[in-house]
């Protein structure tokens, strides 16, 4: 029980999947009034630069244990 807390970022996939200091933008998230049901971010697709990208959304309970985390890529043409 208790208010979740969600994070969402996304990056640019720059080739290069070992790399340890990737820089991730982050995003705000928007939930329902309780903070319990749903959870969303809206992406800026619209001023980014064409490529893949990654973006990353993760949920942790009020104890602060990971219960759900994904990762989905996601394409800009220009």
């Amino acid at each position: 029980s208790g208010l979740c807390t969600q994070r969402a970022r996304y990056r640019k996939d720059d080739g290069d999947p070992e790399k340890a200091n990737w820089v991730w933008t982050a995003l705000a998230v928007s939930t329902d009034p309780t903070g319990r049901e749903y959870a969303y971010a809206d992406l800026p697709v619209e001023s980014l630069d064409a490529g893949t990208y990654w973006f990353w959304f993760d949920v942790q309970d009020c104890t602060g244990e990971r219960v759900y985390s994904k990762v989905h890529t996601f394409k800009v043409s220009q």
